[in-house]
């Protein structure tokens, strides 16, 4: 699953490296993943694998996941992503990935909306 959230940017799987009850979250910006584990209080060593698309990872219980999601959805109050991302001082090049990924979802999914 990719999650993108004013925390940064995230894909959680379940892997062979999981534990019964363990998602793998992993993200390509350390600071990203710590402010992921500061939000969901979960203490994990960060494991680095420099080679890998995602750089950073740990392993977090899948409740910890699951609070953090819904911590997201519960404390929303922007009306726009991408100007909440701003707020957040996001460079201008994670801004720009942010808006390239805003129009080619609009692209692919053109036939699902009416103008």
């Amino acid at each position: 699953m990719w999650v993108f959230t004013t925390d940064g940017f995230f894909s959680i799987v379940r892997n062979d490296h999981c534990a019964e009850g363990e998602l793998t979250v992993r993200a390509r910006s350390q600071s990203d993943l710590e402010k992921f584990m500061a939000s969901c209080g979960v203490a994990a060593q960060v494991k680095e694998t420099p080679h890998a698309g995602y750089r950073y990872r740990i392993q977090a219980p899948r409740e910890a996941v699951a609070r953090y999601l819904s911590r997201q959805a519960m404390e929303l109050a922007y009306g726009n992503f991408k100007d909440a991302c701003f707020v957040e001082e996001f460079s201008m090049n994670r801004m720009g990935v942010l808006h390239d990924i805003w129009t080619r979802c609009r692209e692919a999914w053109r036939d699902s909306w009416h103008p």
